[in-house]
């Protein structure tokens, strides 16, 4: 078996195909059962489970992951200035320029270990580009008042117990050329030709954005900015992203990956900021999946599985607003669906918000920020549901006439 592969297994709890381990075994029909999406919840729900299952042993089934070194191996400074010093179980990088590039042999904090980057301002960047076999296991603590990225084709992984502390953080299995880095503007992360994944299990803090780019995506811990942050999770083969004045981020896809899987099990928090799971995945039906099984909270979130791909979301979106206006939730594939106990909550105090599913035929979304995150917009979805137990609200929390008009 191919442990770095999925399947697609049809639920019939979901009505659609989810992203299972090679080795997970479907139920099949009982006899006399036609093809319909009748099953209990149980059965549906173990399905969506089994992906944060093959998310784990993505990682854990490349090489170099389960065992993490001390600390980070092999620096050189290749452009810009810092200098790397390490006292018992710290490392330390100084920089002395507002951009630098740093090449490791290998990116690994073990637990009990520090790497602390101290750079000029919130807005330096730090690139640290891994040129070795196995992916970067991060289980000790990050630390910087900047911006750090970390560039690994075989992975990255947060592990459990581990402490990301940073300005802001870019961490992805994709390739960025280091001479454009070093000269600013937008980044083209190009593909290796090596699947990998950007898992998060520990905790992550950012002043500004957080973005996790590979070919699959999972946070099972959790993530959480300042006032106004952005949280981007994305999976692609490529992908241009734009660092305006080193603070907000935009990224589009330009290439779908095989297999492309985006999943939120954990916790994401971007107050009145902006959090976007996005895939594209290859050009065969349902080869994309943007599963929300945890807990986001922010103004704005989106959801973009692109043209062929599947939305399921079973967990926890609040876009509420208990002082002023509700925020804005978008969920776009070609299916979309909100199940079993599942919550939107877009409602506002002053007014309420917009909860946007398969498609934006009304245009609501025209002139907001969630229009600006759906790199080719709200997709007409060929199948939505929305269970009888999932709650949807997008209304405004006062009575007539302390709402706004379009409340009332």
């Amino acid at each position: 078996m191919n442990k770095n592969r999925f399947r697609r297994v049809f639920s019939k709890r979901l009505g659609m195909l989810v992203a299972v381990a090679e080795d997970v075994t479907s139920q099949g029909k009982a006899p006399g059962e036609g093809a319909g999406p009748q099953a209990s919840s149980a059965e549906g729900l173990g399905v969506v489970s089994a992906m944060t299952a093959f998310a784990v042993a993505i990682l854990a089934t490349q090489p170099g992951v389960s065992f993490a070194q001390a600390l980070p191996t092999g620096g050189q400074v290749t452009a810009g200035q810092a200098s790397i010093s390490q006292n018992s179980n710290t490392m330390t990088i100084n920089q002395g320029s507002q951009r630098t590039v740093i090449d490791w042999n290998s990116f690994n904090v073990g637990a009990g270990n520090t790497v602390q980057f101290n750079q000029p301002n919130a807005q330096s960047q730090a690139l640290n580009r891994v040129s070795g076999a196995g992916a970067s296991n991060i289980q000790g603590s990050l630390l910087a008042n900047g911006q750090v990225l970390i560039q690994n084709a075989n992975g990255v992984l947060f592990g459990k117990g581990s402490v990301v502390n940073v300005g802001a953080l870019l961490a992805t299995t994709k390739s960025i050329n280091p001479d454009a880095f070093m000269a600013g503007g937008s980044l083209q992360l190009s593909s290796t030709g090596t699947n990998a994944s950007v898992v998060n299990d520990g905790a992550i803090q950012a002043q500004g954005y957080v973005t996790l780019v590979g070919d699959q995506v999972r946070n099972s811990g959790s993530i959480e900015t300042a006032q106004g942050g952005q949280v981007v999770l994305a999976a692609g083969d490529s992908a241009t992203v734009a660092l305006p004045n080193g603070q907000g981020i935009q990224l589009t896809l330009t290439n779908a990956t095989a297999n492309a899987l985006v999943e939120n099990s954990g916790t994401i928090k971007a107050e009145n900021g902006s959090v976007l799971l996005t895939a594209r995945g290859t050009n065969t039906l349902l080869d994309t999946v943007v599963n929300m099984s945890g807990v986001t909270r922010a103004g704005t979130v989106v959801a973009d599985a692109g043209n062929t791909g599947d939305v399921a979301v079973t967990g926890k979106i609040d876009a509420s607003n208990a002082t002023g206006a509700g925020g804005t939730v978008v969920l776009s594939g070609d299916r979309v669906g909100v199940f079993g106990n599942a919550s939107i909550d877009a409602s506002g105090a002053t007014e309420g918000g917009k909860v946007i599913l398969g498609g934006d035929s009304l245009h609501k979304l025209d002139g907001t920020q969630a229009q600006g995150m759906l790199q080719d917009g709200v997709q007409f979805a060929n199948f939505t549901q929305v269970d009888a137990g999932a709650t949807i609200n997008a209304g405004c929390r006062r009575s007539p006439p302390g709402c706004h008009p379009s409340c009332e």
